[in-house]
This record gives structure tokens, sequence and C-alpha cells, in this order.
């Protein structure tokens, strides 16, 4: 409900209720990649606030799963409708579906990480990376002027999925897919991360009940 929320008020906030006086695709396409800018804010951002000022989880990887899927398929019904008012070919559909997707499985795993401990300061050191993560490149250009470098983009979800959305060239130039592919690094790197660290808490819980006995 949180997901369909975010992204019906972005919509709202960005496109508003009236049609463009021309409606082309480009007319849309820069209200476009700022919706995506904002889907990545809520994935980046929002998703692990909301989480992380809870209560520490007694099963963090199954609640995390639970969320990434239910964002996951909510978006889809926002992708994929956009190629009738896009010049989206499939090949860029697709990766921005597949950008979306690392990029909610990455903080997924990170939220995974930081719920199953109870100590604030995790938490909030969780959360600051992760703003830090998310915003960083933004604020670069913000306050430089220059652009922040191209891989930036694949630790940032909302510039990762404003640069896909973008409409020009029609197919994703190798830079971009770049991009993608670091960003598919990290999602590993942190898949691996959230294994190990389960797999270390369960055998001390083990080793901890075998103690007891």
């Amino acid at each position: 409900m949180l997901t369909a929320g975010w992204v019906f008020l972005s919509w709202i906030w960005l496109f508003g209720l009236t049609p463009p006086v021309q409606a082309q695709a480009a007319s849309y396409a820069p209200s476009i990649r700022l919706l995506f800018a904002s889907i990545g804010v809520g994935i980046g951002v929002a998703w692990p606030l909301l989480r992380l000022s809870g209560r520490a989880s007694s099963a963090p990887i199954a609640q995390c799963t639970c969320d990434a899927l239910a964002v996951t398929v909510i978006l889809q019904v926002v992708i994929w409708p956009l190629r009738l008012v896009t010049n989206w070919t499939l090949t860029r559909t697709l990766v921005l579906d597949a950008a979306i997707t690392l990029s909610i499985i990455t903080i997924a795993s990170v939220l995974s990480l930081a719920l199953a401990t109870q100590r604030e300061r995790t938490r909030s050191w969780t959360m600051g990376a992760l703003s830090i993560a998310a915003l960083g490149p933004s604020l670069i250009t913000l306050l430089t002027g220059l652009d922040a470098p191209g891989a930036a983009s694949a630790f940032s979800v909302p510039s990762l999925l404003a640069l896909l959305a973008g409409s020009t060239p029609l197919d994703p130039p190798s830079a971009e897919l770049l991009v993608v592919k670091v960003a598919l690094g990290i999602t590993v790197f942190g898949l691996l991360c959230a294994g190990i660290s389960h797999f270390v808490r369960q055998s001390r819980r083990a080793h901890l009940v075998h103690s007891t006995d």
C-alpha cells in the first residue's frame, strides 16, 4: 500500500491531472525521468527509513524478501504501460526493469543485516550510508555543478533509474550497460554479505543452544 501510494503521489505531483498541450513522447520524457528518480528515493531512502525506525525483526530475511517482492510486483505495473507514452524500446525497458530489481535486492540485503540488530547506532549508520549513497551524486552535481562519475550512479538508486529512464538513445548505450553491470556486482556483493551474516548468526545460536544443554 505504501509503495502504491508513493508512486501515485509522485505521478500526480509530476504529471498533474491535465494532459500536456502536445501529447507526445518528448513532452513526457522529463517528468518520467523525475518519476523514476522519485521511485529511486522511495526504494533507496523511504523504504529503509520505514523499516529501520521500527524494532528488530526475528526473521529479517523473510521480512525483507516479502517487502522486495511486493515492491517489485507493484513497479511492474508502472514500468510496462509507460511504453505507450515513451520511445522506450524493449531492450531499454528490460534494462530499466533489471536495474529496479537489482536495486531492490541490494537494499533488501542491506536491510536484512540492519534489521537483525537492536543497536540503534548500527541502524543509524546504515540509514546514513544508504542516504548518502542514494543522494550523493545529485548533491555533488548541485554543489559543484559537475556531473558525478558515471559509475557512481550504480550506487545511487535515484540516479541509476533516472539515467535509464531516458528515451535517447533508444537502446541503452554501452556506458549505461556498464553502470548496470556495476550495479549487478554491488547486488551480488550485498547478497554474499547477507548470506554470510545469516550463516554466522545461525551458527552462534546453535553454539549457544549446545552450550546451555
